[in-house]
């Protein structure tokens, strides 16, 4: 960290930027420090999430909150990905005071996920039935994102349809790889679901992947603005996943659920009541995700950053000229 220090104050004397702007945690830290250091007339830094809470001991989730709080007082503009983040930040850790907050969300490539390829690909390398009912999640696989929870509520659910006269034929893809991958698959095993779950690994093909699967799940413990449920709503998938961070800014009504308590007896419970009414939740209006594309996309992304540098610059100027 302190080589890293040292070397991007370097880049900063070198480039002399007028603005220096971070994303996440670590660059964040590092990358207001060398900015401060070296003067930059405007420092930005933006909260995709956040490390507060889940993530490490309390001890040290208080030395980061503190870190955070010096940090932001030496930042011009906060920004965060989804109001409710934003309120988090301001609310519940206080990190800085609503005024220096400013609200932008992510933007995306979505366009592909309109036009989705045929299905079977995916299922067809996994022997997945073409009419089984496919439940897919994505990311890495870590502690937050509680891949565990997701397979105690597959298991519930498993068992609970096994004893319909209708049931229904149910299967899991988990995508990504990470730490946990062992653990993971030894517990799948422990389950006896190792023919109803499935690890695929890094996607490459990620229309592929929303092409085949049925139902988009997260179980994690917090999240910031999850790339997954936005793609997912944009290619019409319903989606199950945990009141936390900004999910239920994201979740639109009639094309999710968003999940309290995130328990994995509420996960079991609500994909009951979605897979044996199937018919019901399996098509997600085209207007849903004709907004999504819409409110999501790059273009509107890079015109309000645009608009941000150009304020802040702007009144720079003019404190100058006075």
């Amino acid at each position: 960290d302190f080589i890293a220090l040292k070397d991007i104050t370097k880049i900063i004397r070198q480039f002399k930027p007028d603005i220096v702007h971070t994303h996440t945690a670590k660059a964040g830290l590092i990358g207001r420090i060398s900015a401060n250091i070296c003067k930059t007339k405007a420092i930005f830094h933006t909260y995709h999430g956040h490390v507060f809470q889940n993530y490490f001991s309390r001890p040290k989730e208080k030395l980061i909150i503190t870190t955070e709080r010096l940090l932001a007082r030496k930042t011009d503009c906060l920004i965060a990905v989804s109001q409710k983040l934003s309120d988090e930040l301001t609310e519940k850790f206080r990190i800085a005071p609503k005024q220096k907050f400013t609200t932008i969300e992510l933007g995306l490539p979505l366009e592909p996920f309109l036009n989705l390829p045929p299905r079977g690909e995916l299922r067809a390398k996994f022997n997945i039935p073409y009419d089984a009912i496919l439940i897919g999640t994505l990311g890495r696989l870590v502690p937050i994102k509680n891949h565990s929870r997701l397979l105690d509520a597959f298991a519930l659910l498993v068992r609970q349809l096994s004893n319909a006269s209708n049931a229904k034929d149910i299967r899991l893809i988990i995508a990504g790889t990470g730490p946990l991958m062992p653990q993971l698959k030894h517990k799948v095993q422990k389950l006896k679901l190792t023919e109803k779950v499935f690890f695929s690994g890094l996607i490459d093909n990620l229309p592929q992947f929303y092409s085949d699967i049925d139902i988009a799940i997260l179980t994690s413990d917090n999240e910031g603005t999850p790339v997954m449920l936005i793609e997912a709503q944009a290619a019409g998938k319903y989606i199950i996943a945990p009141d936390v961070g900004g999910i239920s800014d994201i979740v639109h009504p009639n094309a999710g659920t968003v999940i309290r308590p995130n328990q994995a007896s509420q996960y079991a419970k609500i994909l009951t009541e979605v897979i044996n009414n199937w018919n019901k939740y399996k098509n997600i209006p085209e207007q849903i995700r004709q907004q999504t594309v819409e409110r999501f996309s790059a273009d509107r992304l890079a015109n309000e950053i645009e608009n941000l540098y150009q304020r802040f610059t702007d009144a720079t100027d003019a404190t100058k000229r006075q």
